[in-house]
């Protein structure tokens, strides 16, 4: 019986439930505090400055034992928003482009983003 999974399928000619915006920020100077908290209040000033942002969560890894489990990075950021198009819209935003540029990538060695559209 199949019912319980129900859920985890698509149903045709439903609306996705969202749009889920994941980065994941190996820093230059791991570890650094400083360098943290200052990707953590620029993405405060994004979700303030960008309506688009449904919700916003960030933190860092959960050390594991597991070998699936990469818990290397030194930050990550989920951001949610309504639709493809609002995601599309903070990416091409002035705010998010300024942020990328004069902060992200600048105290960034790696970055790995996921954009996962919910069912």
């Amino acid at each position: 019986m199949l019912l319980p999974f129900a859920s985890c399928t698509a149903v045709p000619g439903r609306q996705p439930r969202g749009v889920d915006h994941i980065v994941i920020v190996w820093l230059k100077r791991p570890g650094n505090a400083e360098d943290k908290a200052k990707l953590v209040d620029t993405s405060k000033d994004l979700q303030r400055g960008l309506p688009v942002i449904r919700r916003m969560s960030f933190g860092r890894p959960l050390p594991s034992e597991r070998p699936a489990v990469d818990d290397t990075f030194d930050l990550a950021f989920v951001m949610r928003f309504a639709n493809r198009n609002d995601l599309a819209a903070y990416e091409t935003s002035a705010i998010h482009q300024r942020a990328a540029k004069e902060i992200l990538r600048p105290l960034s060695r790696k970055l790995v983003i996921y954009d996962i559209e919910g069912e």
